[in-house]
């Protein structure tokens, strides 16, 4: 992946093993911001992508609020 591409909530969340609702919510709680395209499509960029690995990382025992 060239470091200025960006992919789908779908290949975004498989890269990391997880469904696409979990990054969904982490959007809707602010924990992510994808940018947005026609129709209204996230893509993520490797910033974005650096996010979801830091908070796979955090892993579930953490509270989603001390990730922001």
């Amino acid at each position: 992946m060239k470091s200025s591409a960006s992919i789908g909530i779908g290949e975004a969340a498989a890269r990391f093993g997880l469904a696409t609702h979990v990054l969904r919510h982490w959007e809707s709680v602010g924990l992510l911001t994808p940018a947005r395209v026609a129709g209204d499509r996230r893509r993520y960029g490797p910033g974005d992508l650096f996010r979801v690995a830091v908070l796979e990382r955090i892993g579930p025992p953490a509270p989603l609020a001390d990730a922001r």
